[in-house]
């Protein structure tokens, strides 16, 4: 996976990902939309079978690094709860 800044302003960041989908990007996305500070999360890919995607996001208090680093956090948390008990119940 690939990640380019393409726009950097104040509190907007537009990407360019290359080497993903909407696998990622949309759990991405909707974990960001869960964020009070995120004012607008979205992606496009650009064609299904070049895997590029121009991903933006803007924010209102914290910078838009912290609001996906924040959500990577969430979604490993979300993994790592759904891993565990999925283990439980197997036994």
């Amino acid at each position: 996976m690939n990640v380019e800044v393409v726009e950097k302003a104040e509190k907007r960041r537009t990407m360019r990902i290359t080497g993903t989908d909407h696998t990622v990007m949309n759990l991405l996305c909707f974990e960001l939309h869960n964020d009070e500070d995120v004012v607008f999360a979205a992606y496009r890919e650009e064609h299904p079978l070049t895997k590029v995607i121009t991903f933006h996001i803007e924010t209102s208090d914290k910078t838009p690094e912290r609001a996906i680093s924040e959500a990577v956090s969430r979604i490993r948390r979300q993994i790592d709860e759904f891993e565990e008990k999925f283990k439980r119940a197997l036994k």
